[in-house]
């Protein structure tokens, strides 16, 4: 179980930082800063020392899960890592 935790830690981790981080920078050099109803570009995504940039649903919501689904991932392994940690603790005790 820790070593699944472990797992479950590094891919949050790798999930929240390098995923997200190569979809701003892929999203800032390659959307428009202005919304485009005909072709969908109607989300408006902050790009950190930018102009906001206008991302389809799919591309929202692909940000949004690397992103959130991460962080929520970094939360579940770090909570697992500790109740065995704990369990360990006791046992040896």
């Amino acid at each position: 179980m820790r070593n699944l935790s472990v797992i479950i830690l590094l891919v949050g981790f790798i999930s929240l930082f390098a995923v997200s981080t190569y979809l701003n920078s892929l999203y800032a050099q390659t959307r428009p800063t202005s919304p485009n109803a005909a072709s969908g570009r109607v989300y408006e995504h902050p790009i950190r020392g930018g102009d906001p940039v206008y991302l389809t649903r799919t591309e929202s919501l692909a940000w949004a899960s690397s992103y959130y689904g991460g962080a929520l991932l970094v939360i579940l392994g770090g909570v697992l890592f500790e109740r065995e940690k704990r369990k360990h603790a006791n046992g040896a005790a």
